[in-house]
Order: structure tokens, then C-alpha cells, then sequence
């Protein structure tokens, strides 16, 4: 079966009204009051939503499947690749320009600054890499 198949398989187990972890993060609650994916027929949490409307907005590649956090729970992995997790998340020159492009230049300035807390560009970056492990907050 398609990994695309298995995430969507998820949408059922969603609608049952309870709160479950968003398959594209794995942080936040998704179920039938949050965003429909525009990548796959499965609901996810609305800092992912967002995410997905704002690559789409600004014609960036869409994160790939393989990088959602219910992918690399089918895999038995860690999640892969994200901004969240990245050494360079305070400093990336990238992801501060996407927020620029994306919130100030736009006027959403009070969306700004949580866009720095959930914003994820690393399915076009180069330059990651993984944070140590003392320095995660939680993750």
C-alpha cells in the first residue's frame, strides 16, 4: 500500500470525535474541526494547515510525505528533516525570509512571531541539521 493510502486511512479514525495527533507534526490535536490537507484527504492540525496554504501561497514545494511524522511512525523512524528540530532554527537566513515574505510583507505582522514557533521550510533546505539533544525544549 502507498504511503499516501496509509495517511489517509487515518481520516476514518479521525472522525470519531476524539482529539488525535496531527500525522503531519505529530504535536497538536487534528480531528474533524481542524484543516483538511491540501496533500493528502486527512485532517491536520491548524499550524500545519497554515503551513500548507503559505508553501502553496508562495510557490514552494509542499512538504513531501515521507517527512510527516505519521510517515516515519510507519517506518519505525524518527522524524526526519524539519525546521523544528534544526540546529539553525533562531538564525536560518531561509526560514527568517520565508516569515518575511509570508507575514510582514503581507502586514500579518501579529502572526509573525508564532509563524517562528510552527513554520517549516526544510523540504528545501540544505543546510540542516539535526539540534543536540541537550537542546531540545521537549521534543
Amino acid at each position: 500500500m502507498e504511503l499516501k493510502q496509509l495517511i489517509e486511512r487515518l481520516k476514518a479514525v479521525q472522525s470519531d470525535g476524539n482529539p488525535h495527533p496531527c500525522p503531519r507534526c505529530g504535536l497538536n490535536s487534528a480531528g474533524t474541526r481542524t484543516a483538511l490537507s491540501r496533500q493528502a484527504d486527512v485532517y491536520i492540525c491548524d499550524e500545519c494547515g497554515t503551513d500548507e496554504a503559505m508553501r502553496a501561497a508562495a510557490n514552494l514545494a509542499p512538504l513531501p510525505l515521507e517527512y510527516w511524522n505519521y510517515a516515519a511512525a510507519i517506518k519505525e523512524l524518527k522524524p526526519v528533516k524539519s525546521c523544528l528540530t534544526c540546529e539553525h532554527r533562531e538564525v536560518c537566513l531561509q526560514r527568517g525570509l520565508a516569515i518575511f515574505m509570508l507575514f510582514i510583507q503581507t502586514g500579518r505582522y501579529e502572526e509573525a512571531e508564532d509563524a517562528g514557533a510552527y513554520l517549516d521550510i526544510s523540504g528545501q533546505c540544505n543546510h540542516y541539521e539535526p539540534e543536540k539533544e541537550d537542546d531540545r525544549d521537549g521534543f
